[in-house]
């Protein structure tokens, strides 16, 4: 039990700086993590993928609660930063995720389309061509340093919105 309320608390105490050194956590534990990520990740692509179609009154309650879901991100992938190794991969994607400021610039577009509503839907497609180019195949790095950690995990990957695939 103790070991689950310090991982429960571990984010906050990341957050207000306090030092944190833990570096063993079971590779249950980072699975957990990685797939809680996982579902994240997955509300705000089906957000992306629905917006076109939402109606006016419902398009900011369900933009709020893609950038909650967003926000939580970071939780997760802040608590994998702490107990996996930091190969040279490991900090190429978290470069590209908080380095390069694009978690950041995603949270400011939706953040953006909760104050204008269905008058900010163009900023769907910028999302996407962030999360799509750079994001998600950031974020699956970090995935797959979770899934190598125990053969028996089956691989993971971030939900792509449709908007990642081209149409012919």
């Amino acid at each position: 039990m103790k070991c689950s309320i310090f991982l429960y608390f571990l984010p906050l105490l990341q957050a207000r700086g306090y030092p944190v050194h833990q570096t063993f956590a079971l590779p249950t534990t980072l699975l957990t993590f990685a797939s809680l990520w996982a579902g994240d990740i997955g509300q705000v692509t089906r957000f992306l993928d629905q917006a076109e179609s939402i109606s006016p009154e419902d398009f900011v309650a369900r933009a709020t609660t893609a950038l909650a879901f967003q926000l939580d991100e970071f939780q997760f992938k802040n608590s994998l930063d702490g107990f996996i190794g930091q190969d040279p991969l490991l900090r190429a994607a978290n470069q590209t995720l908080i380095g390069d400021g694009t978690l950041d610039m995603v949270v400011d577009l939706l953040e953006e389309l909760v104050k204008k509503g269905k008058e900010g839907i163009e900023n769907v497609k910028r999302i996407n061509e962030v999360r799509c180019n750079r994001i998600l195949p950031a974020v699956d790095v970090y995935f797959n340093a979770v899934t190598a950690s125990d053969a028996s995990f089956r691989r993971l990957v971030a939900a792509r919105a449709d908007g990642c695939f081209p149409r012919v």
